[in-house]
């Protein structure tokens, strides 16, 4: 084989591929229409798992913060309910102290004779007098 035959060996050759290319090119154009559409679609697709995967271990994150929440809400509901129970033991503390006082107070005011009661009333009274008044100079000595 000489240079000249090889030379016609692959202009033939060139020229059935310009044929089949001519002949064929719309199935070229479509194949190639359709590896792009493909290829778009696979870049959508990714961009959508990344997107899918993100809002996934951002949701994973927001359970566990609701989680995290819930027990704090649990834990101050509990201490709550402890809180009000002191609470009520002593409004009952509280109400049984006053009863015995104002018990005491009675009984001891039954024992006192009438002279010795009106003294106490005048004492009380004067007492109230002169907070009233301390009241009053430091008022009137605020306001200057």
């Amino acid at each position: 084989m000489d240079i000249n035959s090889l030379k016609n060996w692959v202009k033939d050759k060139l020229s059935l591929a310009a044929d089949w290319l001519a002949s064929h090119k719309w199935y070229i154009v479509g194949l190639a229409l359709i590896a792009l559409l493909l290829s778009g679609v696979w870049v959508r697709h990714s961009s959508t798992a990344r997107e899918i995967s993100s809002l996934k271990s951002a949701y994973a994150q927001s359970v566990e913060q609701v989680r995290l929440l819930e027990d704090e809400v649990t834990s101050l509901r509990v201490e709550l309910d402890r809180k009000r129970e002191e609470i009520v033991q002593l409004q009952q503390e509280h109400d049984r102290a006053i009863r015995e006082v104002t018990a005491d107070a009675y009984r001891k005011a039954r024992t006192l004779s009438d002279d010795e009661l009106l003294a106490a009333y005048n004492r009380l009274i004067s007492g109230a007098r002169s907070r009233n008044a301390d009241r009053e100079r430091a008022d009137t000595g605020s306001e200057e």
